[in-house]
């Protein structure tokens, strides 16, 4: 389906059906992103910074951006190089939380749930 999507949005980039389509589809998905994080990152006790100025929307914005440059990569690589565009997106990932989330590098991977994770349908 990204595939499809990242075709259809390249090939036809000014054709304003697919500009509207893909635009309200972005934001449907980003809004649930930006829901599963406010929930995962909650749990944790890893808010946002308030001094950054963002929202969770902002923050799945970023992540998202960060991830299609990776797949559009991942497109032009042989096989042998797909692990490393992979490895690259979660460090890349790693290296911002603390930019905008209230946590360590260090705490990464050692923080446990503070609360459970919040279920929303």
């Amino acid at each position: 389906m990204v595939s499809l999507h990242t075709f259809v949005e390249t090939v036809l980039p000014t054709d304003p059906l697919v500009r509207r389509r893909v635009a309200s589809l972005r934001r449907i998905l980003l809004q649930q992103w930006a829901n599963l994080y406010e929930r995962v990152f909650s749990a944790y006790g890893a808010h946002l910074r308030l001094d950054r100025g963002i929202t969770f929307n902002d923050l799945a914005q970023k992540f998202s951006t960060i991830a299609c440059g990776a797949f559009v990569r991942s497109q032009t690589r042989d096989d042998a190089d797909s692990s490393t565009d992979g490895d690259m997106l979660g460090q890349l990932v790693v290296d911002l939380l603390p930019a905008f989330i209230t946590i360590s590098t260090a705490e990464i991977e050692t923080r446990r749930p503070q609360q459970p994770a919040a279920e929303k349908y």
